[in-house]
């Protein structure tokens, strides 16, 4: 288990495929020794080797969840002369 002063601590998991979040959240509390909350830092899919697909996770654990990020807003690039949007 991995130290991160501003977020707490960071675990790895691996997981099959088909695992359940329900799966994850017990993983999650074996390695961890805790059941509190967790936030997932990164969640990537192996697929290197066909038969056997895994989910990859990284874990922060006893940090309070992320707020929401706001909605970024694009502006509207106008061709110069021309009277519409592009």
């Amino acid at each position: 288990m991995k130290k991160n002063s501003s977020i707490g601590s960071e675990i790895e998991i691996t997981l099959p495929a088909e695992a359940s979040p329900e799966e994850l959240r017990r993983t999650v509390a074996r390695k961890s020794g805790s059941s509190g909350p967790f936030r997932i830092i990164r969640q990537s899919l192996d697929a290197r080797h066909k038969p056997d697909i895994r989910w990859n996770y990284r874990i922060a654990v006893g940090s309070p969840p992320a707020p929401p990020e706001p909605e970024r807003v694009l502006p509207v690039i106008r061709k110069r002369g021309a009277g519409r949007a592009v």
